[in-house]
């Protein structure tokens, strides 16, 4: 029973790697117009663009990793790593929605991962990110203002808000008792689920650095 469970795990996993890949032949088939234009661009601009997307999915993956392992979910690289690009193929296909629908899916049908758990992990991702993107975005400004003596009070206070407000959801999200009403339910749950999120400590810490790696990958990728 558990050797043909394993079995079927594999398979699912293997159908998943070919899904992935005939998607992305039908992509630059259907868009071969647009990848033939790039003759007419260098090939080490080419190289470098194609390595900071690598390196910009791998980030994403080891996110989507360790917020999982919050969960006691283990994801091995074949897993984090290919639902990082089929996520971010699917945006492409499907923007906002493709992406988060397929990664649901597949941790439904692999993991048993609920829609409600997945929400909760999808809301550590945005609260890590807009965290630390209020935090650079002060930084950013300081360094502006004393390199070249500008300054705007309403983006500070724009990015100072982001900061302290994800900061203390960071620190004092509340556990919440469970709720009558169905709906309300589901949201308390998503609630509890970035509560056991919030706790790891290794975990916010991690995603945290890996969000300024990306802000990073991403400022270099628009500077080229």
């Amino acid at each position: 029973m558990e050797n043909s469970k394993a079995v079927k795990l594999e398979l699912i996993k293997w159908l998943f790697i070919l899904n992935l890949f005939l998607l992305f032949i039908r992509y630059i088939i259907l868009n071969w117009d647009d990848f033939s234009g790039l003759r007419l661009v260098s090939p080490g601009y080419v190289i470098i663009m194609i390595l900071l997307s690598l390196a910009f999915s791998c980030t994403y993956g080891i996110i989507i990793k360790y917020l999982l392992e919050a969960s006691k979910i283990n994801l091995s690289f074949s897993e984090w790593f290919g639902l990082s690009i089929l996520t971010g193929f699917y945006n492409i296909i499907a923007p906002v929605t493709g992406g988060l629908v397929s990664r649901a899916a597949y941790l439904k049908k692999k993991h048993n991962f609920s829609i409600t758990e997945f929400v909760a992990v999808l809301s550590g991702i945005y609260v890590t990110h807009l965290f630390v993107g209020g935090l650079l975005g002060i930084i950013s400004m300081l360094i502006i203002y004393y390199f070249y003596g500008l300054f705007n009070w309403i983006i500070f206070l724009v990015f100072l808000g982001l900061f302290l407000f994800f900061f203390i959801v960071i620190l004092f999200s509340p556990e919440l008792p469970e709720a009558k009403n169905i709906w309300l339910n589901r949201l308390v749950r998503v609630v509890n689920g970035w509560h056991i999120i919030r706790k790891n400590k290794k975990v916010i810490t991690i995603v945290s650095l890996i969000a300024v790696i990306q802000t990073a990958l991403s400022t270099i990728g628009i500077a080229l």
